[in-house]
């Protein structure tokens, strides 16, 4: 169903994220004034010459990150909040196979059901942020049973891709 669990390991590891990004902010904010802001002389093979630095232009791009990151910062935010909110609403058993699993990297194997609430409700969070962001993504097709029988799973197929 799903072959790639990386971005149910990273939904469960969010909170490392933010604080990843939050680290970054401050190393953006403090290179910022840390840079010489004076007038100053270079030397180049052109010979030399003065450079300034550009208020407007250094300002707004330094602002233009900080909110690109700020913004980075709430979308995962909420995808803690919806996840966080999924995983409390868990059995205790369900909870502990998937904590055992991705957090604590042990191979516990996982029952059908519960691989594919775990997997719709991190892409119902995905779609959630991406229309928030006015993103469009085209709807998920719905999940089927493949038999051993050739025949139904062309029937099956078929009328999935209305063909």
């Amino acid at each position: 169903m799903f072959d790639d669990w990386s971005l149910v390991k990273k939904y469960f590891r969010l909170s490392e994220e933010i604080n990843r990004l939050m680290i970054y902010k401050n190393q953006v904010e403090r290179a910022f004034y840390l840079q010489n802001m004076a007038t100053r002389t270079e030397f180049s093979e052109m010979g030399v010459y003065t450079r300034a630095f550009k208020v407007e232009k250094e300002v707004l791009e330094h602002i233009k990150a900080l909110e690109l990151i700020d913004e980075r910062i709430k979308r995962y935010e909420i995808r803690q909040r919806y996840f966080i909110k999924y995983l409390n609403n868990l059995s205790h058993d369900e909870y502990k196979s998937l904590y055992q699993r991705f957090i604590e990297n042990k191979p516990i194997k996982l029952s059908p059901q519960l691989e594919y609430e775990l997997t719709d409700e991190i892409d119902e969070i995905e779609r959630a942020i991406c229309l928030r962001a006015g993103i469009e993504i085209p709807d998920k097709l719905p999940q089927i049973e493949l038999t051993h029988d050739f025949d139904d799973n062309l029937d099956t197929l078929s009328e999935l891709f209305a063909i």
